[in-house]
């Protein structure tokens, strides 16, 4: 639709990222879906557009078979934000999170994306490289922290020495670089 997607809507309050537990419902109406559930931890909300996974069949089995994905424009009716969340006690700025409810949303059929009860494997094909970038971006935030923290015990002073010259403060940045270093 030559619009960037900003987000995914797979985490569901009751169900986490257990796409099997997925409660999210998506109904064929005429020539529309009618969505309706909840997401949780999305970075969609300030976006144009979302993919959104919903359960098409209830009884599929395995239940992942009964999952189908979705492209929701984020202005449809019954599109809500319930509330801003926060990640490691941060608000991302520049994808921010939160929490969506989505109360007979309305979709033409068209916003299928991919063939129907097939949104288990669409969403892996996302996800793969969605997992790599949120591990970049904690690994980029932990190196600033150890700056933060190298910079901090340099500076501050204590019993007559910066706190850095402490061999136990020496060793906690250690280990926190060798933590990191294996998170790598």
């Amino acid at each position: 639709r030559g619009e960037a997607m900003h987000g995914m809507g797979y985490s569901e309050p009751q169900a986490g990222s257990d796409l099997a537990a997925l409660r999210t419902s998506a109904v064929r109406n005429g020539e529309h879906w009618v969505i309706n559930g909840q997401k949780i931890w999305t970075t969609t909300w300030w976006g144009k557009y979302m993919f959104l996974a919903a359960r098409t069949d209830k009884d599929a089995r395995p239940p992942h078979a009964g999952i189908s994905m979705f492209i929701v424009p984020m202005d449809a009716p019954g599109v809500r934000l319930v509330r801003r969340l926060r990640w490691m006690g941060c608000e991302d700025h520049v994808a921010p999170i939160g929490e969506l409810s989505f109360d007979h949303v309305r979709v033409p059929r068209e916003n299928l994306l991919g063939a129907e009860g097939e949104g288990f494997k669409v969403a892996q094909v996302r996800l793969g490289p969605a997992r790599i970038h949120h591990c970049m971006r904690s690994i980029g935030l932990c190196e600033l922290l150890i700056e933060l923290m190298m910079a901090r015990a340099a500076e501050r002073s204590a019993f007559g020495r910066t706190v850095i010259q402490y061999d136990t403060v020496q060793r906690w940045i250690a280990e926190s670089r060798v933590e990191l270093e294996q998170a790598r």
